[in-house]
């Protein structure tokens, strides 16, 4: 059973849409999935669109080198395809977001188009209040942020306060986490967990003394 009143799924969706598209066009959507209600993708030379059929509107990703830029949800087909072909033509964020107001990004995704992500994730973070944790992170975020060796690198901030090369990998180089105040465990993929007694400066100097030298 589909979700909405005229709603299509799998290779039945990717018929209807590919129906919208004209017919001079390189490009088709295609299942992603044998799965009779998996998702459809309409692939560009670097950019792709993936929908998938929700209980109330079909659900659209727009990504580019397989890192997901925008979203939408949307029942109508044929606004769907124009968005889709748009953007594997390679038209802006801000003017399919104008175009198709049900395209969304976020500030992140943003910035990923300005080519400004490293700065603007750590103005997300520096200002973040979206984990009941974020206080206790807080000198350690403001003393990162403040390093030349740390501020290279892609920061997050959820169950504690890590670093990736950049944005565009989910490859963790190293984290700490606050385990009571004065004590944080530093963890670094594949190597033993580091206990560090101290301040925030203690365990942000251990982790600067780890990226040193290290690509950003």
């Amino acid at each position: 059973m589909t979700g909405f009143p005229g709603a299509a799924a799998g290779a039945e969706l990717a018929d209807a849409l590919n129906a919208e598209l004209d017919e001079a066009s390189p490009h088709r959507f295609a299942p992603t999935t044998t799965r009779r209600r998996g998702p459809v993708a309409l692939d560009g030379d670097r950019s792709r669109v993936t929908v998938l059929t929700g209980n109330d509107a079909y659900v659209i990703t727009f990504l580019k080198d397989a890192w997901a830029w925008a979203h939408g949800a949307t029942q109508d087909k044929s606004a769907l395809v124009r968005a889709a072909h748009a953007w594997l033509e390679g038209t802006g964020l801000e003017e399919m977001a104008a175009r198709w107001p049900f395209v969304a990004f976020s500030e992140l995704q943003s910035a990923y188009e300005r080519g400004d992500e490293r700065e603007t994730q750590w103005r997300i973070v520096r200002h973040s209040d979206s984990t009941a944790n974020s206080t206790a992170y807080r000198d350690v975020v403001e003393l990162a942020a403040g390093n030349a060796v740390i501020r290279r690198f892609f920061p997050e901030l959820g169950h504690g306060f890590a670093v990736r090369p950049h944005a565009f990998t989910r490859d963790i180089l190293a984290s700490v986490t606050v385990d009571r105040p004065g004590r944080y465990t530093f963890r670094v993929p594949g190597r033993e967990e580091l206990d560090v007694e101290g301040d925030g400066p203690a365990v942000v100097a251990v982790l600067a003394e780890f990226l040193n030298g290290l690509e950003g």
